[in-house]
């Protein structure tokens, strides 16, 4: 009898001792909680903003040079550019902006009137509101025009010349390059890359 008290007393002494969360103690650690689930979404959420805006900007800059590159190459055999069509502005200097020009080359070698001179147009095209497609022709013996144009419908480019018309040998390209990260969020903003350069046309004597 004397062991049963003993161990009823002690388990009331443990039954007293145990004591729940109050309803204070759960509000403090459920705003603890939401603090640290919104900073690490935070933190989440810019990780990914800056990860889609360096994709974009790499994609972009990758594009942009691969456009670059064609053109130098489509423009290579001429001796001679001249605007075409009305000019888009005339700065006071006399440089006249164009969306297309007219470059002039010489006959292929071998082809029997040697002084015969041939001329091909590089024009960017409008296919929609500020995005633009350069046509240049095509290379070889190939007839006919090729399309440049950005890859994906998230970038964009317009672009156009400026030709002075007492400077025939070098002409200045410009192209305004967008683009939009795919599958956007809160945050995200459009990366703009703008490039101006001069052409030099070699003349071999």
């Amino acid at each position: 009898m004397i062991r049963f008290s003993g161990l009823k007393r002690k388990l009331s002494s443990i039954h007293q001792d145990e004591r729940g969360m109050t309803i204070i103690e759960l509000l403090a650690g459920l705003l603890i909680m939401t603090m640290i689930s919104s900073i690490l979404y935070a933190f989440l959420l810019m990780g990914v903003t800056m990860y889609k805006r360096v994709t974009t900007e790499t994609q972009l800059r990758n594009q942009a040079n691969l456009v670059f590159s064609q053109l130098v190459d489509g423009v290579r055999d001429g001796i001679y550019v001249q605007g075409v069509g009305t000019p888009l502005n005339i700065a006071p200097n006399g440089d006249r902006t164009y969306k297309s020009i007219r470059l002039i080359k010489r006959a292929a070698p071998g082809d029997e009137q040697t002084n015969y001179i041939d001329a091909y147009e590089v024009t960017f095209n409008s296919v929609a509101t500020g995005n633009d497609s350069l046509l240049m022709p095509k290379k070889g013996s190939a007839a006919g025009m090729r399309e440049i144009k950005m890859v994906g419908q998230n970038f964009k480019m317009a672009g156009s010349f400026v030709v002075n018309p007492n400077i025939t040998d070098v002409f200045e390209v410009q192209i305004d390059f967008s683009g939009s990260p795919a599958n956007r969020t809160t945050g995200t903003e459009d990366t703009a890359l703008s490039v101006k350069r001069k052409i030099p046309l070699f003349r071999s004597e």
